[in-house]
């Protein structure tokens, strides 16, 4: 019976890999050329050109690689989609609404010639893309903030 290393996750590839296999194909995945990434996996000058070629055909390297690649596309398109959905609040919130007043003589709301926005949310918006972004907080740069630990506290309430 053959197995279906492509249906795998990558951890659970790497529980069925040598250290240095998983080491070759995240070094891949990260963009890396297939003879410095079996350096980077530990093998020495005289055997990493024949070490990558054997890895490169070994269907777990393979599937461990396709993995790690599409783990790191789900971040990314989820890093993105936090931006997006930032940004959109940012511009909502600064989207100038006429202020309305009541009409005693026409009994309706008319405009007073006054412009609104909603300024806190345009600031907590814009602060929460400052802190993904930059890793600014309270006017001090910190260390830039994980995508998984700035949902976790929009996720927690702390942001919004």
């Amino acid at each position: 019976m053959e197995t279906n290393f492509g249906a795998m996750s990558a951890e659970q590839l790497r529980q069925s890999m040598t250290e240095k296999q998983y080491a070759f194909a995240e070094a891949l995945s990260q963009g890396l050329e297939p003879l410095a990434a079996a350096r980077k996996a530990g093998f020495g000058e005289k055997i990493a050109g024949a070490q990558a070629a054997k890895m490169l055909k070994n269907p777990k390297v393979i599937a461990c690689r396709n993995a790690l690649e599409s783990q790191k596309s789900e971040e990314e398109l989820t890093a993105q989609w936090v931006w997006r959905k930032l940004a959109e609040v940012a511009e909502r919130c600064m989207e100038q609404t006429p202020h309305m007043v009541w009409d005693k003589e026409s009994r309706s709301y008319v405009h007073d010639g006054t412009w609104e926005f909603d300024a806190e949310g345009a600031i907590k918006a814009l602060s929460a893309i400052g802190k993904l972004a930059l890793g600014h907080e309270g006017g001090k740069t910190t260390e830039r903030v994980g995508i998984e630990e700035f949902l976790e506290e929009l996720e927690g309430g702390r942001r919004f």
